[in-house]
């Protein structure tokens, strides 16, 4: 058994590009895909460290809570993909997970960025203001992650040229494709 497991931003959800694509991509290589649900978190305000610590950790304890009931040591194989506050919750899952899992994180916040781990790969748009760009590359070329960064993306990894962005999104699902093994 192969399984992956999904974590969502706050308003990016499963039914947006990356995560779509994602789980179908994963649903055709036969992984069983686990979508993570928060449930009901206070407003999030990036700019409020206090909110932000809470709405994160709130987050984490309902992922937490989720994937141990998943039982995962079973599977031959785990990914873990996360985008924006999932990307918080699955460096966390990952750092206690006693075996090796493989890491997508697409606009990863902050916070993720100080716990990511090998092997992951990392997409970040240059206009996102969640992410401190020379800090993510840094850290990515200093323990040798796999990253892109799409020049003028926001945090959704979109420009608003539609061409671009949807050339963007075939880039990333193949080089995540290509990441995985698939």
């Amino acid at each position: 058994m192969k399984d992956a497991v999904l974590l969502p931003g706050l308003g990016y959800t499963f039914d947006r590009p990356l995560l779509y694509y994602s789980k179908k991509l994963l649903l055709s290589a036969g992984y069983a895909v686990h979508q993570i649900n928060y449930g009901e978190l206070p407003p999030f305000d990036a700019n409020v460290p206090l909110v932000r610590r809470t709405v994160l950790e709130k987050a984490y304890q309902a992922s937490k809570t989720q994937v141990e009931s998943l039982d995962l040591d079973k599977a031959e194989s785990v990914v873990f993909i996360g985008k924006s506050i999932g990307t918080v919750c699955l460096s966390r899952l990952v750092q206690s997970y006693s075996r090796r899992v493989k890491c997508v994180l697409f606009t990863p916040l902050q916070e993720a960025v100080e716990m990511l781990v090998q092997p992951s790969i990392v997409f970040w748009g240059t206009e996102d203001p969640l992410i401190h760009n020379q800090a993510l590359e840094a850290l990515c070329n200093r323990e040798c992650l796999q990253s892109y960064k799409i020049q003028g993306a926001n945090h959704s990894l979109e420009t608003g040229n539609v061409d671009f962005d949807i050339e963007t999104l075939r880039f990333v699902i193949a080089h995540t494709r290509e990441f995985l093994s698939l």
